[in-house]
């Protein structure tokens, strides 16, 4: 028998349905349990909850750090939106080196703006930070994701 502090696996359908109804307080009880307990789905959705504002007060640190714990499990969405935060300087320093990587990794793993994004990026640096990037990439994909910023 599982204890109630741990969440049950339909929890984050529900935590979904929650949000897209709106219910934002249901969605977050649902999916900090989920998120904590390292479902990278969950975790990506409390990034973009709190980089927008959405049921909770806007805070980019804590969608930075959501984000960055969902890309270390390879949710590709996480990665590309960490890209967008160092693309922009948004909590973070502006960084297109770390930007290019991030969207480099989104791309190797299906995301089609990545590839596009990645390129818009390249286009402000120069060959030293691209190739800088690209070989930061490959030591992130040997490390699974993690420690990689």
């Amino acid at each position: 028998m599982m204890c109630s502090s741990f969440a049950r696996a339909d929890d984050y359908d529900d935590g979904a349905k929650a949000y897209q109804k709106r219910d934002y307080v249901t969605a977050l009880t649902l999916f900090f349990p989920l998120a904590d307990q390292g479902h990278a789905t969950a975790q990506f959705n409390l990034g973009v909850m709190h980089e927008n504002g959405i049921g909770v007060i806007k805070d980019f640190k804590k969608s930075f750090d959501w984000y960055r714990m969902a890309a270390a499990q390879g949710y590709v969405q996480a990665q590309f939106n960490l890209a967008l935060m160092y693309e922009g300087g948004k909590w973070v320093k502006q960084d297109y080196v770390l930007a290019h990587m991030w969207y480099n990794l989104a791309a190797g793993n299906g995301d089609k703006s990545g590839t596009n994004n990645r390129d818009i990026v390249a286009s402000q640096m120069t060959p030293t930070q691209i190739a800088e990037a690209q070989k930061m990439a490959k030591e992130c994909e040997k490390k699974n994701y993690k420690n990689c910023d």
